[in-house]
């Protein structure tokens, strides 16, 4: 039986390291401080460094047991990165566990797949309201943000749904169908970029199941940030915390920002 609030886990060395590096900004940039950027991260799906990404990122994508995790640590996360002055959004996905929502669904099973994600959304916004520590935005996972984006009538109707229930702003992907789910259900839109995913020249997402489609060196992740960020095209840069080695990755990520000038904030406090 699961814990309903599970014993944080111990900072790794990468963690505990990441106040003191976070300091070490050049004097320039203070100077030139002038625009804020958000990293967010997707959370609460059983990985064990969820602890070091708080420390490092500004929002986290709260998995709602649907790809991933369970209830108890769905609504154990939400509180606890409340608490440490994070954003919190919700991150609805498909009930694909085998793929962690990264896989679209057959004609046949569209219908109950998306039933069950609108089901998650509601299942944990009365937990948000009643305990006074409320939802800052909705990001569909995996599949789901990518058959939404590409398709506002059929994944977009779910999402367009949720949006309506929860009154909550979308994180999506700009030029997309993401913007005009938005528009269509009346909530701000919040535009996504990603610092550990690669582009195709038109501005997609090249897939994961294309070779070389995640970016896997911490160096080119940061210069990659860096980038997206200067080209003032996005609210807030995701960053993958579902391999070993995110955290340090996330850590890069961010010193490059600030040294660059960018303060790191939520957008959506």
């Amino acid at each position: 039986m699961p814990e309903i609030f599970p014993t944080p886990t111990k900072p790794t060395r990468s963690g505990r390291m990441a106040g003191r590096i976070l300091q070490r900004r050049p004097a320039y940039a203070f100077i030139l401080n002038l625009v804020t950027m958000d990293l967010n991260a997707d959370v609460g799906e059983g990985f064990p460094w969820d602890e070091d990404l708080m420390a490092i990122v500004t929002s986290g994508n709260v998995c709602l047991g649907g790809h991933a995790g369970y209830a108890e640590l769905t609504r154990f996360t939400a509180i606890r990165w409340r608490e440490y002055g994070r954003a919190i959004g919700m991150h609805p996905g498909y009930p694909d566990r085998d793929q962690m929502g990264r896989r679209s669904p057959l004609p046949e099973a569209r219908l109950s797949w998306e039933s069950e994600a609108i089901d998650q959304t509601n299942a944990f916004l009365t937990v948000g309201m009643r305990e006074g520590r409320s939802w800052r935005y909705l990001k569909p996972h995996g599949a789901l943000y990518h058959d939404s984006a590409k398709d506002w009538t059929e994944a977009g109707q779910a999402v367009q749904f949720m949006l309506r229930e929860s009154r909550l702003p979308l994180l999506g992907l700009p030029g997309s169908d993401h913007e005009r789910i938005a528009e269509l259900a009346k909530v701000s839109f919040y535009r996504e970029g990603f610092a550990d995913r690669r582009y195709r020249d038109d501005g997609t997402l090249v897939p994961r199941t294309e070779p070389n489609a995640t970016i896997e060196s911490d160096d080119e992740a940061a210069e990659h940030a860096v980038r997206l960020a200067l080209s003032g095209r996005f609210d807030s840069l995701c960053l993958h915390g579902d391999k070993p080695g995110c955290v340090e990755r996330a850590l890069a990520v961010r010193a490059a920002l600030e040294r660059e000038g960018f303060t790191i904030a939520p957008f959506a406090p």
